[in-house]
């Protein structure tokens, strides 16, 4: 299988031959998002508080991550994408 040069700074083009049935993408927006302020996670030994804010490169970034990693198909590759109000 031919992989994209840039795959492996992208993905652990691992998932591409694993037992998995598909790969999803973490969810998505319609333009790149930064996110919340930080700090945006909190931990203790008792909770976890997450307010990531969504942070993401914007659709286009992963349908361009699907070409350069599964140029052969290797199984399906599911992109999550969210609405903002």
């Amino acid at each position: 299988m031919h992989l994209d040069q840039d795959a492996p700074k992208i993905l652990n083009y691992d998932l591409l031959f694993s037992d998995s049935s598909a790969i999803v993408s973490k969810s998505c927006t319609h333009e790149k998002r930064e996110g919340n302020e930080k700090p945006r996670y909190y931990h203790n030994k008792f909770l976890s508080i997450n307010s990531m804010g969504m942070p993401n490169n914007g659709y286009k970034f992963y349908i361009d991550m699907i070409d350069k990693i599964n140029n052969n198909k290797t199984k399906p590759y599911i992109i999550s994408v969210a609405g903002l109000n």
